[in-house]
């Protein structure tokens, strides 16, 4: 199936002038107010892709087809990109994530990358591409990054674990943890979640537990010093 690429690749729900203004808000002034009112205004493209995920009809799509034909092509994790369709799936389910909410991430990674702003974007095919192809490449980082996690996930693929190297002693403070657990109940389920994926960052947390920016800082600052209590208490 040919796909047309003379279309523009994303829809908006304003008017384009107001789009673009307010990317150069966000982008320059790291303005919240506009950040919000881009994702507002994409927020149907990228329930439509979500929909496209679910009804595995890539092909259907130039950005998706182009998307899982370079996660195919991908050699980390090396595997068929049938495997890597439902390996992602599964991940998504158990951890409560949403292809949406993996659009949104790689939007807001745009935002904060380093990119060249122009004083106007007069050409809304190009700059679409542009924001497209953005939003594409964020994307397929994310994805391959779940996809290497699926390998050594308990969860989603514990025969990982049923053949070890190597043994390691573990040492927790279960009673200041309890402690953090009713103390704290995000804080405590933040510090399972970085147990399982051993990584986090803002926006990982901010999606996990629909937070705001603000909100998902103080939570990572709080994750790392009970991590380091914890290290110094083992």
């Amino acid at each position: 199936m040919t796909l047309p690429t003379s279309l523009i690749p994303i829809t908006i729900t304003c008017d384009y002038t107001d789009f673009v203004t307010n990317y150069r808000n966000a982008k320059l002034k790291k303005c919240f107010r506009s950040t919000t009112f881009l994702l507002k205004n994409l927020s149907f493209q990228f329930k439509t892709w979500e929909s496209i995920f679910l009804k595995k009809n890539l092909s259907s799509n130039i950005t998706l087809a182009t998307l899982f034909s370079l996660l195919a092509m991908d050699n980390k994790p090396k595997d068929t990109i049938d495997n890597k369709y439902f390996n992602l799936l599964n991940h998504m389910t158990y951890y409560e994530i949403t292809f949406y909410d993996l659009c949104v991430d790689a939007f807001l990674m745009h935002l904060s990358k380093q990119t060249k702003v122009y004083n106007n974007y007069t050409k809304p095919k190009k700059f679409f591409f542009f924001l497209n192809m953005e939003i594409k490449s964020f994307l397929f980082k994310k994805i391959r990054k779940i996809l290497q996690i699926h390998k050594k996930d308990f969860y989603t693929n514990s025969s990982y674990f049923y053949t070890p190297t190597k043994y390691l002693d573990l040492h927790v403070d279960y009673r200041y943890l309890s402690y953090v657990e009713k103390k704290d109940p995000l804080l405590y389920s933040a510090y399972l979640f970085f147990l399982v994926n051993q990584s986090f960052n803002d926006y990982t947390l901010r999606n996990k537990f629909k937070l705001s920016i603000s909100q998902s800082k103080k939570l990572k600052e709080d994750l790392c010093q009970l991590i380091k209590t914890l290290l110094l208490s083992s």
